[in-house]
């Protein structure tokens, strides 16, 4: 009992030692970050000479994770090696291809692009006392905050949907923007760098790491819907989604239950005819006219009072770092205790 005491307490002096052999500070980082897709995996479908005999389907790989960052690091160093901080990066991405359609000279693709706030808690390990220090970061990445937004075009806008040719035959071009919103998910993130001492408070550091995030969807929303015709008018084809089997509005659930669902899409359909948009008998728009002669049209399913539900997928935002900056150290240089 007396020799586990005595190590105890040995081992307790000398961990006391060691924290208090350096001054305790605070330090704040500022770095730039590019972020590489890694661990690819399939954001949608490529379609190449659709509608001919020797169409062909394919995946289009990738990662949303692609983009520049911003990230500011508030910690403590407890001692020489030791430290937590609390990371804020703001990640501006890269375009990402996520669907591609083709057939000779016609294309139809959506790209997206993202908007995302994270916060990473960090442990930090830091080595030797020369001017120049390897160190490595580990921490828990949370996005708090961000979207990504979808920008859809099509110079064919039959190679969206056949009926597109009947109802629209003289129509030229299609646009369209969404926006998809993530579920609070939690990722993993991993750091090497090396920091150089430029001065009593300030040094500067690079490294290479990686993030693992994948974000569940919980709502997709199509905000703006134009055909163009061969006039140059432009047509809001919104409210005609549903016609081929799209929603303004869906939300990501993990489980659907069909009686629910058709629950959903009747009440949807009760509040239209209890509250029409527009005066049916008198449509002003052509895709009022068109609501007016559709009977499946008319309902308020697929919005966001009544919204259309899919089960729950992740987006894939794992990227490779690469990250340069400076480091302020607060509280003066670190002298060894007399």
């Amino acid at each position: 009992m007396n020799k586990k005491y005595t190590f105890f307490s040995t081992l307790s002096i000398i961990l006391l030692l060691v924290s208090t052999a350096y001054a305790q500070s605070f330090y704040i980082n500022l770095e730039t970050r590019y972020r590489a897709p890694i661990i690819k995996t399939t954001l949608g479908p490529r379609i190449t000479n659709a509608g001919q005999p020797n169409e062909s389907i394919s995946e289009v790989r990738g990662s949303f994770g692609k983009g520049v960052g911003l990230n500011a690091e508030f910690g403590y160093m407890f001692n020489q090696h030791f430290g937590f901080g609390l990371n804020v990066e703001y990640v501006a991405g890269i375009k990402t291809l996520a669907e591609e359609i083709s057939s000779g000279n016609s294309l139809d693709e959506s790209i997206a692009g993202v908007r995302r706030l994270y916060l990473t808690p960090t442990f930090t390990v830091e080595g030797g006392q020369s001017p120049l220090k390897p160190y490595a970061k580990i921490g828990v990445v949370l996005p708090t905050a961000g979207h990504v937004n979808g920008f859809r075009t099509s110079n064919d806008p039959s190679l969206l949907d056949p009926l597109i040719d009947i109802l629209f035959p003289d129509a030229q071009s299609f646009t369209a923007n969404s926006k998809v919103n993530g579920q609070f998910s939690v990722g993993f993130q991993g750091l090497l760098g090396v920091k150089l001492k430029v001065n009593a408070s300030i040094s500067a550091f690079a490294n290479v790491g990686f993030t693992v995030s994948n974000l569940p969807r919980e709502r997709f929303v199509v905000n703006e819907a134009i055909l163009v015709d061969a006039d140059g008018n432009a047509i809001d084809v919104l409210p005609l989604l549903s016609l081929g089997g799209q929603w303004m509005y869906t939300e990501y659930v993990d489980e659907i239950n069909l009686q629910e669902l058709q629950d959903q899409m009747a009440a949807g359909a009760t509040a239209f005819a209890d509250n029409p948009p527009f005066d049916l008998s008198n449509p002003t728009t052509i895709s009022e006219q068109f609501v007016a002669t559709f009977t499946d049209l008319q309902t308020y399913y697929g919005t966001e009072a009544f919204p259309h539900k899919e089960l729950k997928i992740d987006s894939n935002f794992n990227s490779l770092i690469f990250g340069v900056g400076l480091s302020y150290t607060l509280g003066g240089k670190r002298q060894k205790a007399e």
